[in-house]
């Protein structure tokens, strides 16, 4: 199961604030951007969130239209948070992001992120990865929280009450 997902990639940008901050900030001085997947829990922890942006009121945020509303209601500055339209490339200095549309059943950004030693394709909680392409890439993220037999289990009692089946 997910107790939470944070992820620092190349010490620069964390992906996803589903832990709490203790367990972010040793590592908040190096941070410049925080990118966000889906509204989660286990992914978007609002107290986590708050005090990231009050520690760094210079911090960006970047995520989907949708996460928009939640990220303010936790506190962030709207004037902290960069809102990606997918297959877009964004600029940050430090990498290059492009959100890409996973499948899930709410809302949910993976990210191609292209540093200058390398690029990274990160992907979490989604259905398929039908139709992306990493092509060359150095390093590929896919967040799995269960074995396999039990994300059968799992997918097969879905079906059976007719729910969307993400695993």
């Amino acid at each position: 199961g997910s107790q939470g997902n944070s992820v620092v990639i190349n010490k620069t940008v964390l992906v996803d604030a589903g832990v709490p901050f203790n367990k972010v900030a040793p590592y908040l001085d190096d941070i410049k951007l925080v990118l966000l997947t889906h509204v989660h829990q286990d992914h978007f922890k609002p107290s986590a969130l708050r005090r990231m942006a009050l520690a760094k009121p210079l911090l960006r945020f970047g995520c989907g239209s949708w996460l928009v509303k939640p990220l303010v209601q936790s506190g962030v500055s709207a004037g902290q948070i960069d809102i990606l339209r997918e297959k877009t490339l964004y600029g940050y200095g430090i990498c290059n992001v492009i959100p890409v549309e996973l499948f899930h059943d709410v809302p949910n950004f993976g990210y191609k992120i292209h540093f200058p030693i390398g690029k990274v394709f990160y992907a979490t909680d989604t259905g398929t990865l039908a139709g992306i392409s990493a092509k060359n890439y150095d390093l590929l993220m896919v967040e799995s929280n269960y074995e396999e037999e039990e994300i059968k289990v799992r997918m097969d009692e879905k079906r059976a009450r007719g729910e969307y089946c993400y695993e």
